[in-house]
């Protein structure tokens, strides 16, 4: 069980933001099974109308359950997503009270503010939904801002940033609703000190710090695989095509393992409104022996995205304690 800014997620394990994670139906089925504590959505990129990205679906090496995918944000809307939100958890019996982590994006704080905005409306009746913010798809032909962030050295840098012009808006909102769960989804970091300043980043703000959890990590982007080992749905005319783009699963394990040790040992380590910051830790969790490692390396929660793109939603009971 864990706790985020008054979210129960019970039991401590959740889908990331993926492909499989786009349709109303996919959510429901994500929602029924007893064995996630929380769902997410797939990144929304765009209030009323999804913004127009290439979508091509994740494909999987057969030498192992890594995958790699070129997609970028959702087709779908924000506004679907909140509708798929409200009638799942409208639907849901009594008592029930399974939060949902509405994943979203956005690279102005006018966009953004009007974003959450749409999900506190949401949020008046069913109060258990929370936000991440996607700062690192490597896919979309936009720098993730969380790299630039972490380059920072100054509160001053750290402000004028892209990412400190969106945790901005999100202190305006946690400030006017302290109950409203923020999160940032975050690149791989491949040194210690992009770790160490993402989060003396995050320390300037001190109490009025908006965010309450972190992932770690999304997908390391520029990756390559050959068409030699791809298997699986490969995306309209890609079969037989090698792939760039964004690696996940048992390929990155290690780097994400670093990337939640790192961050909270670091988090430990700073003021106390940024020691509370709770870590999802994500990046092939393929077994239930990689999920143990992500919680002894710190993460409060543990997510997974290609092992239920390959094994279905059966991959939950995968990844709990005694599963082989």
């Amino acid at each position: 069980m864990a706790h985020i800014n008054g979210f129960t997620i019970d039991p401590p394990l959740v889908n990331t933001s993926c492909a499989w994670a786009s349709e109303e139906s996919q959510l429901q089925e994500l929602y029924d099974c007893p064995y996630t504590g929380a769902v997410t959505t797939r990144t929304a990129c765009g209030i009323d109308v999804a913004d127009a990205f290439d979508q091509k679906e994740g494909v999987h090496g057969v030498r192992s359950a890594t995958s790699i995918n070129t997609y970028g944000y959702s087709p779908h809307s924000l506004k679907e997503y909140l509708s798929y939100v409200d009638k799942i958890l409208s639907a849901a019996p009594n008592g029930r009270v399974k939060p949902f982590i509405v994943s979203l994006t956005a690279t102005s704080p006018e966009i953004l503010d009007v974003m959450i905005s749409k999900v506190q409306t949401l949020r008046e009746t069913h109060p258990n939904v929370g936000i991440e913010l996607n700062t690192s798809c490597p896919n979309v032909g936009h720098p993730p801002s969380a790299y630039a962030y972490a380059n920072c050295t100054t509160p001053a840098e750290y402000n004028a940033s892209e990412l400190g012009g969106l945790i901005a808006v999100f202190q305006r909102a946690r400030a006017a609703d302290p109950t409203l769960a923020i999160g940032l989804k975050l690149s791989p970091f491949v040194y210690a000190q992009q770790i160490t300043a993402f989060v003396r980043g995050l320390a300037s703000l001190g109490a009025a710090n908006p965010v309450a959890f972190l992932t770690c990590t999304n997908t390391l982007g520029n990756s390559f695989l050959p068409a030699s080992v791809l298997s699986g749905y490969q995306g309209a005319g890609m079969d037989g095509k090698d792939m760039f783009g964004g690696l996940a699963g048992e390929a990155i394990h290690s780097l994400s393992l670093g990337n939640v040790a790192g961050f909270r040992k670091a988090l430990d380590a700073s003021c106390p409104e940024v020691a509370k910051v709770e870590i999802i830790g994500a990046g092939g969790v393929t077994t239930a022996d990689a999920a143990r490692r992500m919680y002894d390396a710190g993460a409060s929660v543990v997510g997974c995205a290609t092992l239920l793109g390959k094994a279905g939603i059966g991959a939950f009971k995968l990844l709990t304690p005694g599963s082989s």
